[in-house]
């Protein structure tokens, strides 16, 4: 867009060449990437342009290049969602975010029936009152059987869940079950649930999102095959 010290988009001629340069890099009229010096008429055009050829990864969200490979890095800084890249105030806010992107609207893992969070979802199975005649034994078996069931159960009751046996017969409160961040302890994979689907918790930043929690829904979502067996 120049021939020496001539701007033809703009149409004027600058002294020399450091003249020009700062004219490209401070007019409105240019936006250059400096990884490849690509000229663009207006900010629109170099996004497109980046996200084209590579030169930087896009946010959505904050529209910025960020250097490639980056992105987790600045969504991170920016308490930005990995899913939307909607970029949040502060870790709670993120939180409250994440759990609108997943289980809403759930499908009992046993039965036809439809529920509005993951929490009402298995306190109907720990209850006994599905048709799939899934009990809260059940669920904790399963729960045990988790490849990744040290992050979310005590190693105390491991085997007394994975063995079927109920926590009745203790004369203790049993609390076989435990947040993987703040280490809260709970009787029941519902009550668990619920504590990480809750955005407003104090110290804990544990989410529906969170890779312990998120394979453990998974691995109970799968392990219904067993109940139907």
């Amino acid at each position: 867009m120049s021939n020496g010290n001539f701007c033809r988009r703009c149409r004027r001629q600058f002294v020399n060449r450091h003249a020009i340069k700062q004219h490209l890099v401070t007019s409105s009229h240019h936006h250059l990437c400096d990884n490849c010096n690509y000229d663009a008429y207006d900010f629109n055009e170099l996004l497109d342009h980046w996200r084209d050829e590579g030169c930087y990864e896009v946010c959505e969200q904050c529209e910025s290049g960020v250097p490639p490979g980056t992105m987790a890095h600045h969504l991170q800084k920016h308490y930005a969602c990995l899913i939307c890249q909607e970029h949040c105030e502060n870790q709670a806010d993120l939180n409250q975010h994440a759990n609108t992107h997943v289980y809403t609207n759930i499908t009992c893992w046993g039965c036809p029936r439809i529920f509005k969070s993951l929490p009402a979802m298995i306190l109907h199975l720990e209850g006994g009152n599905c048709d799939s005649d899934i009990t809260v034994v059940d669920l904790n078996e399963a729960a045990a059987a988790s490849p990744q069931w040290h992050y979310f159960i005590s190693s105390r009751w491991r085997n007394i869940l994975h063995g079927r046996r109920s926590l009745r017969r203790y004369r203790e409160t049993p609390l076989p079950f435990k947040c993987p961040c703040c280490d809260m302890r709970f009787r029941y994979l519902s009550a668990l649930i619920q504590h990480v689907a809750n955005p407003t918790k104090a110290n804990c930043e544990e989410n529906l999102l969170s890779f312990p929690i998120k394979m453990l829904v998974l691995w109970l979502s799968l392990y219904q095959r067993h109940w139907s067996a």
